[in-house]
């Protein structure tokens, strides 16, 4: 199911970004080493959401002045203080399930494929988890599904396989506040959260002090 998240990202230089966005890309992002250090994915978010701002050709994109409470909830991710407040229930940051149905090969997949090596190369990949058992999955079998993915990529891979797993990115180096509603309580958390890390925004209608 998708729906609607408000995402509000404070950037290392102070500037703060405020979207409404569609669910489904939100795990792929902080699966980009590039958009977890503030850089050009994060360049690259902005980029995508304004295009769809300025295009009007997308309901679930919008650009706001406030902090609102979407369809599944709020995300905020704080880079000066290296904050993310979770306060919604459609996913949890840093946690991607991929699936590779019937094989991998250099055509199957290659999004997914590509994100998980570049979190690797990264070291931004933290472990893998089956999503039947939801258990690590050991480093020996993590190397062999690391070692297909390579092989995938050079168009060599052919022993068919269906994989399904949940990718995790590696987080530690923020403060993770997940909750997965969006109900008084949490609430209550973000607009703590916007006042006690010193941004500019506030939620829709709160006053500032």
């Amino acid at each position: 199911m998708g729906g609607t998240v408000f995402v509000g990202i404070r950037r290392g230089d102070g500037s703060e970004h405020l979207y409404e966005c569609w669910t489904n890309s939100i795990p792929w992002w902080f699966a980009n080493p590039d958009f977890v250090t503030d850089g050009s994915g994060v360049d690259e978010f902005i980029r995508l959401a304004e295009e769809r701002v300025a295009s009007g050709e997308s309901i679930y994109t919008k650009r706001h002045h406030s902090v609102t409470y979407s369809e599944y909830g709020v995300i905020l991710i704080d880079f000066i203080e290296k904050k993310i407040l979770s306060c919604q229930g459609y996913c949890t940051p840093g946690q991607m399930t991929t699936f590779w149905h019937g094989g991998i090969s250099a055509t199957h997949s290659p999004d997914e494929v590509e994100a998980v090596l570049k979190l690797h190369k990264a070291g931004r990949l933290s472990h893998f988890e089956g999503t039947h058992t939801f258990e690590v999955i050991p480093k020996d079998e993590e190397r062999r599904i690391i070692a297909m993915l390579e092989k995938a990529t050079d168009g060599r891979i052919e022993e068919h396989v269906t994989l399904s797993i949940v990718v995790h990115t590696d987080l530690s180096d923020f403060e993770l506040a997940d909750h997965m509603n969006c109900g008084k309580k949490e609430r209550a958390l973000v607009r703590s959260f916007l006042i006690d890390n010193g941004w500019k925004a506030r939620v829709h209608g709160q006053r500032k002090k």
